[in-house]
């Protein structure tokens, strides 16, 4: 399997937050995407791709981001 940036947007609707994307999503929704991302990380892909100018990923709120950009780190730090 090739590697690959794992797209904000996949990551985002494999939760319960794709019901309203104008709204942040909730701490549990978040913690869903923090461990989809580790097991895509894992996985193979080597990074996290967001298009925050354009919707879904414009309606993120600031935590949101750092939140995945932090396990992004943590995730590339110990392979």
């Amino acid at each position: 399997m090739a590697s690959q940036l794992l797209r904000r947007c996949v990551v985002r609707g494999e939760t319960d937050a794709v019901d309203d994307v104008t709204r942040p999503e909730m701490a549990s929704e978040t913690r869903d995407m923090v461990r989809l991302l580790e097991a895509a990380l894992d996985a193979g892909d080597f990074g996290l791709s967001a298009g925050l100018k354009y919707p879904p990923e414009h309606h993120e709120s600031e935590e949101e981001i750092i939140e995945l950009c932090r396990s992004t780190r943590r995730a590339l730090r110990h392979p």
